[in-house]
């Protein structure tokens, strides 16, 4: 297993794991600049920095910057994503209530909460969060893909499935990698149960 040695990476891999970090870099950076380490809904860009969008100024619990920190520790093993990830999930806490998180009004004010907690919060931003302070072997990034509201899929490679289709995306002629729909969907079932 490669992750964490980027120096055994090719130049075009570590000149696009750069790119990840600075925009993974920038998207903390909208959280961090905030009163409550929370980052609001839109964020522009101008020829100075980042500008407030001053009618957007909402947070409601997005896993998206988790996810990326989540991804790139994977990779690297660079301690600064569990680092800038510590400081979100403290940020994060502080918008526990007695039944749940809450979204912010506006991420200046903390005491202007709404009522709601978005389904995704739990399903992915938490998620995320726990997979970035667990060990890989929590989820194996190598057998499995994760979907949308982050659910994990097992890959055709790491199930008993094997791919109906050619390089070209055409049939194979082999009869013996045929599946049925029915039977791909049973065996996916049973190997993510």
């Amino acid at each position: 297993d490669q992750a964490g040695n980027v120096t055994s990476m090719q130049e075009d891999d570590l000149s696009s794991l750069m790119l990840a970090h600075k925009l993974a870099q920038t998207c903390v950076h909208m959280y961090f600049r905030t009163v409550t380490d929370l980052a609001p809904e839109i964020t522009r860009f101008n020829a100075w920095g980042l500008v407030d969008d001053l009618g957007s100024m909402h947070n409601i619990l997005r896993p998206e910057t988790v996810e990326s920190l989540f991804l790139l520790w994977r990779t690297t093993k660079a301690q600064i994503y569990r680092n800038w990830g510590q400081r979100l999930l403290s940020a994060f806490s502080r918008t526990k209530t007695a039944y749940g998180y809450t979204s912010l009004d506006n991420v200046n004010e903390p005491d202007r909460r709404r009522d709601d907690m978005p389904s995704f919060f739990v399903a992915e931003t938490v998620k995320y969060l726990f997979l970035l302070f667990e060990d890989d072997a929590a989820l194996d990034l190598k057998s499995f893909v994760l979907g949308t509201e982050a659910h994990p899929l097992p890959t055709v490679r790491a199930s008993s499935l094997s791919w109906p289709c050619d390089a070209k995306g055409r049939q194979k002629q082999d009869s013996s990698t045929e599946v049925s729909d029915a039977g791909a969907i049973s065996a996916l079932a049973a190997s993510s149960a």
